[in-house]
């Protein structure tokens, strides 16, 4: 080392939140995980028209489960959103808040029909997807 200079000091917080692995307890995604990683952060509040999908032909076109973002569909946990929602966004539902992943998702898929106010949860199965049917929720978005 010739020279070393400090240019700024170190702070003893955080200053940035990135993507990062999202821990799994067995097959189920850690919703206290997801809360985790957003505290501190603004969220936008807008309500979004949900309707549900799965890895079917029906559904999707293709029966392999792989979103845009490259990663496996996980039901409960992956959201197709439209362009506007930058895929790694996570969200937050409170009406679906008793389900398995306590209400949070990761935008990780598109969709043709998918534009910026409308969101699809991925279900484990057509029936679910079919009974959940469309409706109205407010979402918390955490970009």
């Amino acid at each position: 080392v010739i020279s070393e200079e400090i240019i700024k000091e170190p702070v003893d917080k955080i200053v940035q939140i990135s993507t990062k692995v999202i821990t799994r307890s067995g097959s189920r995604v850690s919703g206290e995980t997801l809360a985790a990683s957003v505290i501190g952060r603004q969220a936008t509040v807008v309500s979004m028209n949900a309707s549900a999908y799965c890895a079917c032909v029906n559904c999707c076109g293709k029966t392999n489960g792989i979103t845009a973002s490259g990663a496996s569909a996980t039901p409960w946990y992956t959201l197709a959103a439209g362009r506007g929602v930058p895929i790694g966004t996570i969200v937050y539902i409170p009406s679906l808040s008793h389900t398995a992943n306590g209400g949070w998702f990761v935008v990780q898929d598109r969709g043709g029909a998918i534009s910026n106010n409308r969101i699809d949860i991925f279900m484990g199965s057509h029936g679910e997807a079919i009974q959940f049917g469309r409706k109205n929720l407010e979402c918390y978005l955490y970009y």
